[in-house]
């Protein structure tokens, strides 16, 4: 009975947990070989700094930085070392006008804190979107926008602040 009780309070933890993404930083050493593989075969000047892995929804991913000259990335990677993205750091006022313009109209008051570029692959190609952080109001607001300005995400500080796409501003 104790045991049965343990087991279902285990499984309500990791049913809970998967919920929400866990990150942790880890050693290049802990990294799977296949990973550091087509990372490097990918960027092979490139210069691994730091890596995390991150548990969402009980999906496994890792995310390595990567120094290549004077270009800074982040690589997102399956276990078994699919690069399934590709995020770099812009300035703000280098956002496409449309992502600058939704922005604008979604939040007129808030304050870009940082965008990045991130080239997802998926199975139909290649997508581009602009993940950006705003100020708003004391709180942090993070938006995926599409390039030609489509709100696709909105996510607040705290988890009742998610927003679907389509909710109205505010």
């Amino acid at each position: 009975m104790k045991t049965a009780m343990l087991l279902s309070l285990g499984l309500l933890a990791g049913a809970i947990g998967s919920v929400r993404a866990d990150e942790q930083r880890i050693k290049m050493e802990e990294l799977p070989k296949a990973v550091t593989a087509a990372i490097k075969d990918k960027f092979p000047d490139g210069r691994l700094t730091k890596a995390e892995k991150e548990v969402e929804d009980g999906k496994t991913t890792y995310e390595v930085t990567v120094e290549a000259g004077a270009k800074k990335l982040d690589v997102v990677a399956s276990p078994a070392g699919v690069i399934l993205a590709i995020e770099k750091k812009i300035d703000a006022k280098n956002l496409p006008e449309p992502v600058a313009a939704a922005i604008k109209v979604r939040h007129p008051t808030a304050r870009v804190k940082s965008a990045e570029e991130v080239v997802e692959f998926k199975a139909a190609g290649e997508e581009t979107v602009y993940e950006v952080t705003l100020g708003l109001e004391g709180k942090e607001v993070e938006l995926t926008v599409s390039p030609k300005g489509r709100i696709l995400k909105e996510e607040g500080d705290e988890e009742e602040d998610e927003k679907p796409a389509d909710a109205p501003k505010g």
